[in-house]
């Protein structure tokens, strides 16, 4: 390749081609070293690392450099989570809801990155059913708890927007506008979940026809939107259990009057024989 000025051999010298005689500079790609060393782990004209292969930003071998805000911020939230001492389910968990998140082209809702990725930790744990880690041990636990806990709920709250749409549009579509804000108030109100949007909205809306006396069922309310009848039983059987405590009776259960007579009792006979000992020893 020559120069188009002076007829000089190009090169390619610091990310730039430029003219060896010259200087005329060809085709600017400015290339910053921090790049490679903090994301990539990697020179920039040797092979890519493939470590960490959950990390979807790194399966392709042709990422050289991560260039973008979006993409380092990404990949730095999946090293994060990866780091973490967690349980391996609460991990994967957790780059789901950052996937979702990440989807939506939402903005990082804390300060730092830290914190969001406390949140969704949080989070996952959680949707998992499991108490979040004690962190009195920690400096600066309490701050750091509320830190995780706002990210965890505004997190919630930008992973599901399109619900109320879904809601008004199967109310439209089973002609029953009249349970739509009875559906969106029953959405409110449901605990954090891994459902998608459309799973969701079906058991709101059939939460909604549960005490009326209408022939729609879950297969009808999934088909208006296309969305998978048994998962949509399994998502509200999950998010509105009614839990009720029955009184089971226990077989051979004894009052307290009456395991009061019978340790009286014991105590006597253990009296009557330890007086009886005693007076055996005496002869």
């Amino acid at each position: 390749m020559e120069c188009p000025e002076c007829q000089g051999e190009i090169i390619t010298e610091g990310g730039e081609e430029v003219c060896s005689e010259c200087g005329l500079v060809s085709n600017c790609e400015i290339t910053s070293e921090s790049h490679y060393i903090n994301f990539t782990n990697t020179e920039h004209h040797e092979r890519i690392s493939h470590f960490q292969a959950k990390n979807p930003l790194k399966k392709k071998g042709n990422r050289a450099r991560l260039s973008k805000y979006s993409d380092k911020r990404d990949s730095l939230t999946y090293d994060l989570i990866g780091d973490t001492n967690t349980p391996e389910h609460i991990q994967d968990t957790a780059r789901m809801l950052a996937n979702k998140y990440f989807r939506l082209k939402k903005r990082i809702p804390t300060t730092t990155t830290e914190y969001f990725v406390g949140g969704i930790i949080y989070l996952s744990y959680r949707i998992c059913g499991m108490i979040p880690p004690d962190l009195h041990d920690v400096k600066y636990a309490e701050k750091i708890a509320q830190n995780m806990k706002k990210g965890g709920l505004k997190i919630n709250a930008n992973l599901w927007p399109d619900v109320p749409e879904y809601i008004e549009e199967i109310c439209r579509r089973i002609e029953r506008m009249d349970i739509k804000e009875e559906s969106v108030k029953a959405y409110s109100t449901i605990p954090f979940n891994s459902y998608i949007s459309k799973n969701v909205a079906c058991a709101c809306v059939y939460h909604a026809l549960k005490d009326d006396k209408s022939n729609i069922t879950p297969m009808s309310i999934a088909d208006s939107i296309n969305a998978n009848s048994n998962t949509v039983r399994k998502a509200y059987k999950n998010l509105f259990s009614e839990k009720k405590v029955k009184n089971i009776p226990i077989k051979g259960r004894v009052s307290v009057s009456g395991f009061l007579s019978s340790a009286l009792f014991s105590v006597n006979v253990a009296r009557k024989y330890l007086s009886e000992e005693k007076s055996s020893n005496r002869k």
